[in-house]
């Protein structure tokens, strides 16, 4: 019975192999960063292009844009790692890369980092060079940026 189910299975991974390969280039990148699932779900949808393939995915990964529908901040996240096949989550992660002096901070600056960074140098009266300056600021803006995103995080 074992080697009847292998078998089985083999022989779905060489056919899903197979068809992977049939793809252009582009849809096969899709399948790597997305998953053959997602794709095909496109595909027998009626999406073909790979650049609407990305668009279509990316706005459901981003999830609900009304307030009451938001999911926690975390939840995009904890999406991503489980359809990866991680088996952390997303604060486990977020743990390990902090615990290691990496963040995750958003890409364009809040308005509290920018606050936060001109804080850092109001009513400065310690003698430094510039870029000790500018490293003080931008640390200070990179813990804003990380309260912004993670503020339930320990």
């Amino acid at each position: 019975m074992g080697e009847v189910a292998e078998a089985q299975r083999t022989a779905k991974s060489v056919r899903s192999f197979a068809r992977v390969d049939a793809m252009s280039p582009e849809l096969r990148e899709c399948v790597h960063e997305f998953g053959e699932p997602i794709v095909d779900a496109c595909l027998q949808a009626g999406v073909r292009s790979p650049r609407n393939i990305r668009q279509l995915v990316r706005e459901i990964w981003e999830g609900p844009r009304q307030i009451q529908q938001r999911r926690p901040k975390l939840g995009t996240l904890d999406w991503v790692l489980q359809q990866a096949g991680a088996q952390i989550s997303a604060k486990t992660l977020v743990r390990v890369l902090r615990n290691n002096d990496l963040y995750i901070v958003p890409k364009a600056p809040t308005a509290a980092m920018v606050d936060a960074s001109m804080e850092e140098v109001s009513n400065f009266d310690v003698r430094c060079t510039k870029r000790t300056k500018h490293a003080r600021r931008l640390q200070a803006a990179i813990l804003a940026g990380i309260k912004h995103l993670w503020p339930d995080l320990e």
